[in-house]
């Protein structure tokens, strides 16, 4: 897959140096699930002089030693200059030509840019943050035929689309989509994860998993299908063995047979292993 920056979605839209670096957080989330999927990313040649602020360029804020360092802002800008230099020119083999005419409501501009290069390669940009690039889809019209192109701004449109092309596995989907929710699956046991489910009991899974991210916990705790419940064994502990046999553990459904096990922290569930045939929950 071949992703291309949007050199339009940088205008000067920043009040400051250190608000642009700020915004960076959420890209630099997309650039890590981009590597690991080995997505291939391209730019404009002239995307180093484009607007961050109204006086600064993307070059002036790799030289600019004003904005106060510390350790997230030397990430911010380690991660602007990978991206400056690592990623190649969509101009090295340009596949779109001034002949036809890319119009859209960005930019009065026919050609030359890459949302009109997007057209001809695998239609899919990624942009900075901006409000005229908030949209999953961005149109364009080629002489007289729409083309709708996929706007990458934020992490979970990109993660869909790569877990519905199977370029990344189930537990990458989930610690990708269910960041900053009520679940965690930092501490999924792999012998008991996605690789013990069939492809039917997977689907299941993360259908349950996002029902249960989009409610309250009021609303888990008395949810009559996830039946959302502490684990107490008759016997011993499936979880005896294990670093977290002093914590309290819970389970709740994903389907008749089928539980996921783990704890909970303030207001997380932490996610430690799947049971697909209801035999420990039988005895807990």
């Amino acid at each position: 897959m071949e992703v291309l920056m949007n050199e339009l979605s940088l205008e000067g839209q920043f009040s400051s140096i250190n608000e642009f670096l700020t915004s960076l957080r959420e890209m630099i989330v997309i650039q890590k699930i981009m590597d690991k999927a080995q997505i291939k990313l391209s730019k404009h040649y002239n995307l180093i002089n484009e607007q961050v602020t109204e006086t600064h360029t993307l070059h002036d804020v790799l030289t600019d030693n004003s904005v106060k360092t510390t350790n997230e802002i030397r990430r911010f800008k380690m991660y602007l200059k990978r991206l400056l230099s690592d990623p190649s020119f969509w101009h090295e083999n340009q596949l779109h030509d001034h002949t036809n005419k890319y119009l859209c409501d960005y930019t009065n501009k026919t050609h030359d840019y890459s949302l009109a290069e997007s057209c001809e390669r695998e239609k899919k940009v990624l942009s900075f943050k901006h409000n005229k690039f908030l949209e999953d889809v961005l149109v364009i019209n080629k002489n007289s035929t729409r083309v709708e192109i996929l706007n990458f701004h934020n992490r979970y449109l990109l993660n869909e689309i790569l877990f519905e092309e199977g370029l990344i596995s189930e537990i990458d989907y989930c610690i990708n989509h269910f960041d900053n929710s009520n679940l965690s699956f930092e501490n999924l046991d792999q012998n008991f994860s996605f690789n013990i489910l069939t492809h039917d009991e997977k689907k299941m899974f993360i259908s349950s998993f996002r029902m249960f991210s989009e409610m309250s916990w009021d609303e888990i705790l008395t949810h009559d299908g996830l039946k959302y419940k502490q684990y107490t064994p008759t016997g011993e502990s499936w979880f005896l063995h294990t670093p977290y046999s002093d914590k309290k553990i819970y389970k709740f459904r994903t389907s008749q047979k089928c539980r996921c096990f783990g704890y909970r922290e303030n207001d997380i569930f932490y996610a430690l292993r799947f049971e697909r045939d209801h035999k420990i929950s039988d005895n807990g």
